[in-house]
């Protein structure tokens, strides 16, 4: 997929270089990641975006501007470096993005509970998203340049896509109780400030790891600037399908041991977009826009995540 085109581009925009090796990363959901390796040494990776929704909404963009904060935060070293960002190139279905490759390991499940879970690395990837979050702004954005709009607006939009979803697959009656409970978040939240500079997807995929320990988060396309409680709440929606929940019960304990702030507000507000992701990630499930490559990941089928996340809703508590 994309490997001839991804071949001529390549030697038009690096004339100097040699390819000596193309190899596609496996488990990437809505764009095609690619190792490249030159024969002068030097090794980069490739991202092309496919997914329709996204390249409307600027995708390559907001992932440019992310990377060069996530650098000017936390350094090219712990995060990878932009070489080029090219909107549309002929021959692809929209961005192509050029990364300098950084060595480092995506562990599995079993493995990455072991490493990551070490009180040292617990430390260190705690520490990156405290120094992250240290960049803060007035306003919510969820940083596409064709997708602006405040949190309330975004709160209100996903409700009325929540609430027919669930009509059309005869739940709501069912979740009824915990569905009426999220008006109370979206009130919540609708004049917070500030927010801050968020990964947005810290999950064991993203998290890259060398001689055992942490160094460096990758893939910043689901960066976003938002309530803290983001940060935490979008990933521990899936931790028991991927098999890393006390790794990521121990981060945000690690992480709270670090907040300068309220820790016990922190937490509440956690709960609180937690629930709302649920019904968020159930809703992308039952529309069928939860990518194939995520239900792969989670070990499970279709009906399997739907089941996951109707449970987890009956069970949330504020």
């Amino acid at each position: 997929m994309f490997q001839a085109e991804l071949k001529k581009l390549i030697k038009k925009e690096f004339p100097d270089e040699i390819l000596e090796k193309l190899s596609v990363f496996p488990l990437a959901l809505t764009t095609v990641a690619y190792k490249i390796n030159f024969k002068s040494g030097r090794k980069l990776v490739a991202k092309i975006g496919f997914d329709e929704w996204d390249l409307k909404r600027g995708k390559g963009l907001k992932e440019k501007t992310a990377i060069r904060t996530a650098n000017d935060i936390l350094g090219p070293d712990k995060s990878p470096k932009l070489v080029k960002c090219l909107n549309s190139c002929p021959g692809f279905p929209g961005y192509v993005t050029f990364l300098e490759f950084i060595e480092g390991e995506i562990l599995e499940p079993e493995e990455f509970n072991a490493v990551a879970g070490s009180e040292f690395n617990l430390n260190e990837l705690s520490g990156f998203l405290i120094n992250l979050h240290s960049l803060k702004q007035k306003n919510f954005s969820d940083m596409f340049p064709n997708g602006k709009r405040d949190l309330y607006e975004y709160f209100s939009a996903y409700h009325k896509r929540i609430k027919s979803t669930l009509e059309s697959d005869n739940i709501f009656e069912k979740l009824e109780e915990r569905f009426n409970d999220l008006p109370e978040i979206y009130e919540y939240f609708k004049n917070y400030s500030p927010h801050c500079f968020l990964h947005g997807d810290v999950n064991f995929k993203n998290v890259l790891v060398s001689e055992n320990k942490i160094k460096a988060l990758i893939d910043w396309d689901r960066s976003l600037i938002a309530p803290i409680a983001f940060e935490f709440a979008h990933v521990s929606t899936l931790t028991d399908q991927y098999g890393v929940t006390e790794w990521h019960n121990n981060l945000i304990k690690s992480y709270l041991e670090k907040y300068s702030g309220d820790s016990e507000k922190l937490h509440r507000e956690f709960k609180m977009i937690e629930l709302f992701i649920y019904f968020k990630m159930l809703t992308r499930k039952l529309t069928h826009k939860l990518q194939k490559g995520t239900i792969q990941l989670c070990a499970g089928t279709g009906e399997e995540l739907k089941d996951h996340f109707i449970r987890k809703i009956l069970e949330h508590r504020i």
